[in-house]
């Protein structure tokens, strides 16, 4: 629209296709993930998963990682520690539809990147970036899946080295792909053994999460993605007088995902009275209902809900989260519908009442044993 700043359509294709995007990141001189977009598995990704060093049935490592060349969140991305997993999971992703219902053409096949992953939030408005909050992720193997959320938490070091660098680091990438105006949603990875980030991807959109992450930002740091967005576009010298990323703060904040062991019809949430009176609790949004089917957490599709954790003391919001998550281990998070009570009432009635479900006892799932 004329009148209006973009970004230009010239690097379009590298800010939506996570292999372009990498390509484009080492041309630059940036350190980026080991690739390759795979077509087919014989002679193509089978050759670069022998390049990575991956065995054949030795899982000690290398490892690498696959997923949908379009993708978004943890949709069909898997690890694989031998090639006899690489294969299967190739097999998987080719052809299969991703969460846009868009059918995956290519499989990107990447070494495994270990370490700890952050999100740098940044907006920019003619060429100069502010990074306005940084979030580490929680994200852990349950349920026989590799990359559950367990959630994300405000970031802050003791002295900012790691921020700085990093903020640095995903700043330049965005200049390499032609971000001049807009938000960006950049993660990346804080390498275990090179002290030093690599990008897993960057989105030029907002945070997601529905905005709940307003309110566990705009607390602690005074501002907000979304605040600073408005202030770039309708306040410029706002925008500028913002420092490159966010002073030291008090407090902290945390974004719990609700992850379950269980699987049923749900018939009740038994502690949501306790969980609002935690010293932390903000808000929580449940996206399983009573009466739908309870799956077990696999990806951040099937997650049953969240809880906003905000308070002046760190230490609080991280005491509430372990308590939250050890009553979903314990199985006293979520009652499950009786089975024989749903059916009997399935053929009574043609379909079961809700209001009458018998809340059986939650039994604690058996432990698994993580990689």
């Amino acid at each position: 629209m004329p009148g209006f700043p973009t970004n230009g359509a010239a690097s379009s294709p590298a800010r939506r296709d996570k292999y372009l995007m990498g390509e484009c990141v080492r041309r630059a001189g940036l350190r980026a993930v080991k690739q390759q977009e795979c077509r087919v598995w014989r002679g193509d990704a089978a050759n670069f998963v022998s390049e990575l060093g991956v065995r054949e049935d030795d899982p000690a490592g290398p490892w690498c990682v696959l997923k949908p060349t379009k993708s978004a969140g943890t949709d069909g991305v898997f690890i694989s520690k031998t090639v006899k997993d690489a294969r299967e999971c190739f097999d998987k992703i080719l052809g299969a539809a991703n969460v846009f219902g868009e059918s995956n053409q290519t499989v990107l096949v990447q070494e495994f990147l270990k370490g700890t992953e952050y999100v740098i939030d940044s907006v920019s408005l003619e060429g100069q970036h502010k990074c306005v909050a940084i979030w580490e992720y929680d994200k852990r193997p349950c349920n026989g899946a590799q990359f559950v959320y367990f959630g994300m938490r405000l970031y802050q070091s003791a002295d900012g080295a790691r921020e700085r660098t990093m903020v640095d680091y995903v700043h330049k990438v965005i200049d390499a792909l032609g971000v001049r105006h807009g938000p960006t949603h950049a993660e990346v990875m804080w390498l275990d053994g090179e002290g030093a980030p690599c990008l897993v991807e960057v989105g030029c959109r907002p945070h997601g999460g529905e905005g709940t992450f307003v309110d566990l930002v705009e607390p602690v740091i005074g501002y907000s993605k979304i605040s600073v967005m408005l202030d770039a576009f309708d306040k410029a010298y706002r925008f500028k007088r913002l420092p490159n990323l966010p002073e030291k703060f008090e407090g902290g904040s945390m974004e719990v995902d609700l992850v379950s062991r269980q699987e049923g019809v749900l018939a009740g949430y038994p502690l949501l009275g306790q969980v609002k009176r935690l010293r932390s609790f903000h808000t929580i949004e449940i996206k399983t209902p009573l009466g739908a089917r309870l799956e077990k957490t696999v990806d951040f599709m099937t997650t049953p809900g969240c809880i906003n954790l905000v308070h002046r003391d760190r230490r609080v919001v991280e005491e509430d989260r372990a308590w939250i998550e050890r009553a979903q281990e314990e199985g006293r998070f979520y009652a499950l519908a009786d089975p024989g009570l749903l059916k009997a009432q399935s053929k009574s009635h043609g379909h079961p009442e809700t209001s009458q479900y018998y809340m059986s006892p939650a039994r604690p799932p058996e432990r698994q044993a993580t990689a």
